[in-house]
């Protein structure tokens, strides 16, 4: 994985925490109503209806399955939010939102040295072909005969 794939991978978590923490709050508080509705379901107390009827033993073990797969959801949501809190609290404040913004500079700056050196090419070169500098040739000759005169 290249590294710009990392950084944008780190940008999305950042990013979808907050998502994430609402999607989750919601879902609790779905729960937590879905929960009062069959607790009064339970108790037999129908919606507009003033008078109580207990539901059968059929009926009250269907509404406690309901009820188990409810406290079960709105665990998993409660936990969830828990977990995402302080990376969606971050992610709000204005030190997190400077630090995403700085994170995607970064990420293009990052984009754009590796698209460089994927479309970088070498080439071979014959040594023997190559233009040479005369004026440095010369110069390395006069230096190498003075010091064989012992001239500086």
């Amino acid at each position: 994985m290249k590294l710009s794939e990392q950084i944008e991978l780190l940008i999305e978590i950042i990013s979808e925490s907050v998502a994430d923490y609402e999607w989750n709050k919601k879902t609790l508080n779905d729960c937590d109503a879905e929960q009062q509705n069959l607790l009064h379901e339970f108790e037999g107390i129908k919606e507009g209806c003033t008078e109580v009827i207990p539901p059968s033993d059929a009926e009250r073990r269907k509404i406690g399955t309901r009820m188990t797969r409810c406290r079960c959801r709105r665990r998993a949501a409660k936990d969830l939010m828990k977990v995402s809190f302080a990376l969606s609290n971050f992610a709000k404040s204005d030190s997190g939102k400077t630090f995403l913004n700085s994170l995607k500079n970064v990420l293009g700056e990052t984009r754009k040295a590796e698209a460089t050196m994927e479309s970088r090419r070498y080439y071979e070169r014959d040594v023997n072909s190559a233009p040479t500098n005369i004026k440095l040739e010369q110069a390395i000759k006069k230096v190498v005969k003075n010091r064989k005169k012992g001239k500086k």
